[in-house]
């Protein structure tokens, strides 16, 4: 066998590190100012006491987005924290540290989902981007993508009780029919092609191309429901808000007017009523400057690869696809870095 040298493998972690994305986004973040918040959600370090002791909070956290930005079940994710070299550092695990199993991550995930503090973490790191200089009062453009799940085969009978709100009678009686069913997702069709999961609506500003603002319904709620969740309360003054047609009304445009904003919202031609010219050039000019939250959508489905999402009910769901917006922003926090020091 050849003998190694003894630098070698410190030029290998070296060489590592130059393709490594997950060590220079964990070094950019400022991640304490997470730990409160999830200390608060997870429960307070214990030091002392008999049994062993909690995980930090800051490393199951790091997973769970190591989780949603490859798109691994818990299962996945244990075997990946044990294999892969680059996630242990970024996840805060030295070579031979025991990783959390399945289990544990399924648990803390859970905890996260039933305390609803998911939007505090984002909100945190809107600040450390204000904190890094950039500026996300540019304007605003809203738009939704659909979040697939794994499609379920139910009868028409069963579907048409869960439309209502209900829970078929045979599935509480038969809690293993119960279990792997999700009754807060729906159906919705776009362009001839039926989905099946949750919509992932977002507010993403103009020049920096970072998620503002999030929310997240069932698929078959209309993109229009969610428009003004999404703007800020207090816009600067003139503010643009950049959107398709399909949130076009007359009170929709009023509304914003009178809030201070800018509607820049595609007209959208009606039968017998075709579009004039301005209103054609106008289109023309708002689509090039909306097309950038496409970009995002884009970015978040090739980085995640076409994989549905593996999370049952509505609020597991909303945390899973809260994460995945909070690991674009933080990549996206890189870019603008990476950006700016080349300049």
């Amino acid at each position: 066998m050849d003998k190694r040298h003894l630098l070698e493998e410190e030029h290998q972690r070296q060489a590592l590190k130059e393709f490594n994305n997950l060590q220079s986004m964990k070094e950019l973040v400022d991640w304490e100012l997470f730990r409160p918040l999830l200390e608060e959600v997870f429960g307070p370090p214990r030091t002392s006491g008999p049994g062993r002791r909690p995980w930090d909070s800051l490393l199951i956290f790091r997973s769970l987005l190591l989780g949603v930005m490859n798109s691994l079940s818990d299962e996945q994710l244990q075997y990946m924290l044990l294999d892969r070299t680059s996630f242990k550092p970024f996840a805060g695990l030295h070579s031979k540290d025991q990783v959390p199993d399945q289990k544990t991550l399924w648990k803390y995930r859970n905890m996260l989902s039933q305390s609803g503090r998911l939007d505090e973490l984002v909100a945190l790191f809107k600040e450390q981007l204000a904190a890094h200089g950039d500026r996300l009062q540019t304007g605003t453009l809203v738009d939704s993508s659909v979040v697939q799940v794994p499609r379920q085969r139910n009868s028409r009978e069963e579907n048409a009780v869960i439309k209502s709100g209900e829970v078929p009678s045979d599935w509480k009686e038969k809690l293993h029919k119960l279990y792997p069913k999700d009754t807060e997702e729906r159906w919705f069709k776009k362009n001839g092609v039926s989905h099946f999961g949750y919509k992932n609506h977002i507010a993403v500003d103009r020049a920096t191309k970072v998620i503002t603002n999030w929310e997240v319904s069932p698929a078959h709620v209309h993109d229009s429901q969610a428009f003004e969740v999404l703007l800020d309360a207090h816009p600067p003054k003139g503010h643009e808000v950049y959107a398709d047609s399909v949130y076009r009304s007359k009170e929709r445009l009023s509304g914003l007017r009178k809030k201070g904003f800018k509607p820049r919202i595609t007209y959208k031609a009606k039968r017998g009523q075709p579009l004039r010219s301005h209103q054609i050039a106008l289109n023309h000019s708002y689509s090039k400057v909306r097309c950038r939250v496409e970009h995002v959508f884009g970015a978040m489905k090739n980085e995640r690869k076409a994989r549905s999402m593996t999370c049952l009910g509505f609020n597991r769901s909303r945390v899973w696809i809260g994460l995945g917006n909070l690991c674009y922003n933080i990549k996206r926090l890189r870019y603008l870095e990476r950006s700016a020091v080349s300049l």
